[in-house]
């Protein structure tokens, strides 16, 4: 009912002190000093079981898309299908990546309306700041706006409103469905010591863990994703 026995190879404070320095280095907010002065009274191995859960899923989330100039899949072909209906093109197991798509028969033409700038809210002309629209600076005719104290919208070019950038002026955009495809992969970690272990109490634990790791991810990625695989993975280090 012991730990399990393994063969440790031995560390030398010089190879110790060099993993201590590098992982202060990954800390920024961690001194390299105590690390440098340290003074070794015992080096002692301990044996980690890790165990390594990582859950690959797959998200889909819709939400409305638009463009111009492209050809109306509308209602008029057919019903769009669900989202877990639509076929994707997988990427390679435990890959991380995003695909967007658009669900077939789900466009439609949306006339845009034409809006006033805000700067001058369509009135093509703003109040001269330099004169304060008095047409008059230091009792001289305002050269900014000529005496008139207005000056003509520089947001629109005294059009009143802007071309959108979108539609470029033809006030038709074809909105429809687009599909939002993630494939990501949740990983887990959990470390065992192993030094003061008993083996009956180890394997206790670590199956108790597991059951508990397992079923909180069936439970948190089954209601809004799908889960394509599971894999464990179980390592001893030192």
């Amino acid at each position: 009912t012991s730990s399990p026995l393994m063969r440790v190879p031995t560390v030398s404070e010089d190879v110790a002190r060099e993993a201590l320095l590098k992982f202060v280095e990954s800390k920024w907010t961690y001194s390299s000093k105590p690390a440098r002065n340290l003074t070794f009274k015992e080096l002692k191995p301990i044996t980690v079981y890790r165990y390594r859960l990582e859950t690959y899923t797959e998200t889909r989330t819709s939400l409305f898309g638009f463009v111009t100039g492209q050809p109306v899949d509308g209602p008029q072909f057919g019903m769009s299908p669900p989202p877990w209906d639509i076929p994707v093109s997988m990427p390679q197991r435990y890959t991380d990546m995003v695909q967007k798509i658009r669900v077939p028969h789900s466009s439609f033409i949306k006339v845009q309306l034409i809006t006033f700038t805000l700067s001058c809210s369509g009135c093509q002309v703003l109040r001269c700041t330099f004169c304060h629209g008095n047409g008059r600076s230091r009792n001289k005719r305002c050269t900014s706006c000529h005496g008139r104290g207005r000056r003509r919208c520089i947001s629109c070019h005294g059009q009143g409103y802007k071309t959108c950038t979108v539609c470029h002026g033809s006030q038709n955009l074809l909105h429809f469905i687009e599909l939002t495809v993630t494939w990501y992969v949740k990983t887990v970690i959990l470390n065992h010591n192993l030094y003061k272990s008993s083996l009956l109490h180890f394997y206790i634990y670590i199956c108790f863990c597991l059951c508990e790791l397992i079923n909180e991810h069936l439970n948190r990625y089954s209601a809004t994703s799908r889960i394509l695989q599971q894999v464990k993975k179980h390592t001893y280090t030192v």
